[in-house]
């Protein structure tokens, strides 16, 4: 899993208190994340490395099929 570390478009919202809603939804978002990752065990993180590595061959293999 990849976290984003932008999850608000500040700059595209006119709205204050939609900034903030976005920001302390997502915040405890990633709260709600680490706190899930720092408990799971080695298999999870292989099983995510290996799913990760499947992810960028395929798109790498698409990028090369788009330039041919």
């Amino acid at each position: 899993m990849i976290l984003s570390r932008a999850f608000i478009a500040a700059a595209k919202i006119d709205d204050l208190s939609e900034i903030e809603r976005l920001f302390v939804t997502g915040a405890r978002d990633i709260r709600e994340t680490e706190a899930r990752l720092a408990v799971a065990d080695a298999s999870f993180f292989e099983a995510n490395r290996i799913r990760t590595r499947e992810q960028i061959y395929q798109v790498a293999e698409e990028i090369g099929r788009a330039r041919a």
